[in-house]
């Protein structure tokens, strides 16, 4: 649990420009994106794609059943899709 604790704290100071974070997340498209994304997606996503926590390890350290770590997560990858094409689409001028 404290690694994910240690990950999430460290995404969540992305917000804070000041901040060594925003550097590695923060900074990129894909990070911008996230921040976008509803709290309970950004998590997910980040715990298991970032932090490569299984679905079964988040829905233990958080208390959330398995069906909810899946819906997030399917939920995220679209939400994230889409703030990802939006993105590019306002970027490339399309």
């Amino acid at each position: 649990m404290l690694r994910s604790l240690n990950l999430w704290g460290r995404l969540s100071s992305v917000r804070h420009p000041e901040s060594t974070a925003s550097e590695e997340i923060g900074s990129s498209d894909i990070g911008d994106a996230l921040m976008r994304l509803p709290v309970g997606q950004q998590q997910v996503l980040v715990l298991h794609y970032f932090a490569d926590l299984s679905v079964d390890a988040i829905s233990q350290e958080h208390g959330i059943p398995v069906g909810t770590v899946k819906t997030r997560l399917a939920a995220g990858r679209r939400r994230l899709e889409q703030e990802m094409t939006s993105t590019k689409v306002v970027h490339d001028g399309r």
